[in-house]
């Protein structure tokens, strides 16, 4: 069965704390910030627009048109310059009220670079331009909600005659606020992780996701394939949003269970972000272990997912009931030497890991590491491709291994008849 673990919990059955909505300057300097650090710790990844061929009318020759989605809806922009190899695009249209026309749309100027900077990118011929915020209201639960981003537009020479033209769409706005636990007020911060208009997006687990055909596909759902999708950004106990790392608390992912000292707690987000509640789980709590001196693991149930990050057999709490591998690291690198580590995924076939109440049990998960050749073999042909898989302990599959900063060399094929006469010999190639 193809399951997507991810659960949308209702806000109306307990009473969540409201948050106040803050936009932003990503290239000023916070004023509130002790240390007057710039707007650059919002936890926001940018938003790659998708590229359509240009249908308005422009007064460079390569212009950039595409479009991006914010709360669900697709919004059309272009990128314009007055002089495309001196300045870059320097020009914006955004689609403000949504009729995918950029002919009534306010043209957007970049903001202006120093001299320095400007003749850096002349020079290399790479440009990243970026535009004041814009502000606009989305439409998100029926209501419609402010938001604020900024746009960069970036032109790349890769040789005398190619160029490389994208955009950028990263939020500009997070919302703050204080939310009670244990009858205590707690500020916390709520950022747009993926720069999509929305809060409430959930680290989550897709069971049977194929990479190759970008879907959900029953044949994986059976071997294995997983699609871990990213939540936003939550900190608790910050004591400001910007700055300096160190006054933002702790940084959570927004899921459906977070983790706080020990114990873990109900999340439910608004899909605005302006509403926020932690509840106390009542069910009881055991705890996983693994002997690896540092680790990760992604596991996911009827709890939704969780990550976990341990150390050396040190027990980790974890809700009581059953739980599935979906992916882990193991990471053995020395504090002054270059990185040893193993990222592997697990699959749905795999024994799942049952958690008891007040008990510690493996996280099995590590060495010892056993190769498996899988022979695949062509349709109407003579040809095979030899696949090898590395598995551990637990059925994961290695997706990554790094010794002393590199790839280990290259396994070593030997074909060879009964009587042991070799037929050939070959090596893998990683990728």
């Amino acid at each position: 069965m193809i399951k997507l673990f991810i659960l949308c919990l209702c806000l109306a059955g307990g009473a969540a704390d409201p948050l106040e909505i803050v936009k932003f300057d990503p290239f000023g300097i916070d004023p509130d910030a002790e240390d007057g650090l710039p707007y650059d710790l919002v936890e926001s990844s940018a938003q790659i627009v998708d590229y359509r061929k240009p249908t308005g009318e422009y007064l460079c020759a390569f212009p950039f048109e595409g479009t991006v989605a914010l709360a669900g809806k697709r919004y059309v922009l272009g990128l314009d310059s007055t002089d495309l190899e001196a300045e870059g695009f320097n020009r914006l249209r955004f689609d403000e009220n949504g009729n995918g026309d950029l002919a009534d749309d306010p043209l957007l100027e970049a903001i202006p670079l120093d001299e320095t900077t400007a003749e850096e990118m002349r020079s290399t011929g790479h440009f990243i331009r970026s535009f004041p915020r814009i502000d606009l209201k989305l439409p998100v639960d029926g209501k419609m909600e402010e938001y604020g981003f900024v746009i960069s537009g970036i032109r790349q020479k890769l040789s005398r005659v190619a160029f490389q033209s994208d955009a950028l769409l990263r939020a500009a706005v997070y919302h703050r606020g204080e939310v009670a636990i244990d009858g205590k007020r707690t500020p916390v911060f709520l950022c747009d992780a993926n720069s999509n208009g929305r809060f409430d997006d959930r680290l989550s687990v897709v069971e049977g996701w194929d990479d190759a055909l970008n879907l959900v596909d029953p044949i994986a759902a059976a071997v294995g394939g997983f699609m871990r999708t990213e939540g936003d950004a939550l900190f608790i106990g910050a004591r400001h949003a910007l700055g300096s790392r160190d006054a933002l608390g702790k940084k959570h992912t927004v899921a459906e269970l977070v983790h706080l000292d020990d114990r873990f707690f109900r999340l439910a987000v608004s899909p605005s972000g302006d509403r926020l509640s932690l509840t106390p789980l009542t069910q009881p709590i055991g705890y996983v272990s693994n002997p690896a001196p540092r680790f990760t693991a992604l596991v996911y149930g009827d709890l939704g997912a969780v990550e976990i990050t341990g150390q050396s057999a040190t027990p980790y709490p974890l809700p009581a009931g059953k739980w599935t591998l979906a992916e882990c690291t193991i990471d053995e690198t020395p504090s002054d030497g270059k990185r040893n580590r193993v990222t592997a995924r697990g699959a749905p076939k795999n024994p799942k890991i049952e958690v008891r109440a007040g008990e510690t049990v493996p996280l099995p998960f590590g060495p010892p590491y056993r190769p498996l050749v899988i022979v695949d073999l062509l349709p109407s042909s003579d040809e095979a491709t030899l696949i090898l898989e590395i598995t551990g302990r637990g059925g994961e599959v290695v997706t990554r291994m790094e010794v002393n900063g590199r790839n280990p060399p290259r396994p070593l094929l030997t074909i060879k008849e009964k009587e042991g006469s070799v037929v050939t010999r070959g090596l893998f190639r990683y990728g």
